[in-house]
């Protein structure tokens, strides 16, 4: 838990230097929400919301 706890200060003191908003880790974590309607990205790669299929991304 405190190794976790440092890493994330770490990762949010970072972010104010950026002058990112302080919420990017949340809009971040929603953007890759499956039940979001549109293209995702998730661990599996890309995943199309609307036909609910993962996207062949091979050429």
């Amino acid at each position: 838990y405190e190794e976790v706890c440092a890493e994330m200060e770490t990762l949010h003191t970072a972010l104010e230097k950026t002058g990112a908003n302080e919420k990017a880790f949340m809009s971040l974590s929603f953007m890759a929400l499956t039940v979001v309607p549109h293209l995702k990205i998730t661990p599996r790669g890309l995943f199309d919301g609307d036909t609910f299929t993962d996207v062949d991304i091979r050429c």
